[in-house]
């Protein structure tokens, strides 16, 4: 299990790692090292990001700071999980830096 850190609603990062919320990812059932694999747990990762990063109103300023906490967090569980094939397919793919998911 890893947990995917949300650090992009938080003034400081003092701050936010102390309340970001965490979400814990299975992926005993894959093997990072394949390519398939890690597109999966890459996916389940932003749909963690997307969970815990929903505006909570509809206003632009809360969808952008949504957005951007997407961000944080796919960033941060890629990191955290710290496995070459999700890195890579992270890297590969463009929606990643935009997250404008909707899966």
């Amino acid at each position: 299990m890893i947990a995917v850190l949300l650090i992009g609603l938080a003034p400081s990062m003092a701050v936010a790692e102390a309340r970001a919320p965490a979400v814990a990812l299975r992926h005993a059932d894959l093997d990072l090292r394949d390519e398939a694999d890690a597109r999966e747990m890459l996916r389940r990762i932003h749909a963690a990001a997307l969970r815990v990063c929903a505006a909570s109103e509809t206003s632009h300023a809360a969808i952008l700071q949504a957005q951007a906490c997407r961000r944080e967090a796919a960033a941060s569980g890629v990191s955290r999980l710290n496995a070459p094939a999700v890195t890579a397919a992270y890297k590969a793919d463009p929606s990643a830096r935009t997250l404008a998911w909707r899966r």
